[in-house]
C-alpha cells in the first residue's frame, strides 16, 4: 500500500496506453507488479506512435 493518494490516470486515445502520473513510492509499487507491463517516463519524453521501443507498430519496425 501506497501512503499518501496524490495521482492521476490517463488512457490516450490513439495509443494504446495508459499513463499514471504519481511519487516515486507508487511508481515503485506499481513497476513491482508483474503484470501489467510497465515503463517508467519523464515529463519529457516522446509519447508518440514511435516512442514504444516493446511495442512497435508494423510501419515503425
Amino acid at each position: 500500500m501506497v501512503a499518501g493518494r496524490a495521482w492521476c490516470v490517463a488512457t490516450d486515445i490513439d495509443h494504446l496506453s495508459t499513463y499514471i502520473g504519481c511519487g516515486q513510492d507508487c511508481v515503485r509499487a506499481i513497476m513491482g507488479e508483474p503484470s501489467p507491463e510497465t515503463w517508467a517516463v519523464e515529463y519529457a519524453d516522446r509519447i508518440d506512435v514511435a516512442s514504444d521501443t516493446v511495442n512497435q507498430w508494423p510501419a515503425t519496425r
